[in-house]
């Protein structure tokens, strides 16, 4: 496939799916809000995980 092929695609996608001047839509927002939200709460648990699986091997290996 053409690079350019595969650029004009994406080009008409953003167009279509982007409604006048780019801006999001009030939902779009909200979800945008919630979803960032969301990934920030994921990160902290993940972090909360990392951390606790780190302090189990540390003392399964009984330093």
């Amino acid at each position: 496939m053409n690079e350019g092929t595969l650029g004009n695609w994406v080009a008409v996608d953003r167009r279509r799916r982007e409604p006048g001047n780019g801006s999001l839509s009030e939902s779009e927002r909200a979800e945008l809000v919630r979803l960032r939200r969301e990934c920030a709460e994921l990160r902290m648990r993940c972090d909360v995980l990392k951390r606790g699986m780190a302090l189990w091997v540390t003392e399964a290996m009984g330093r």
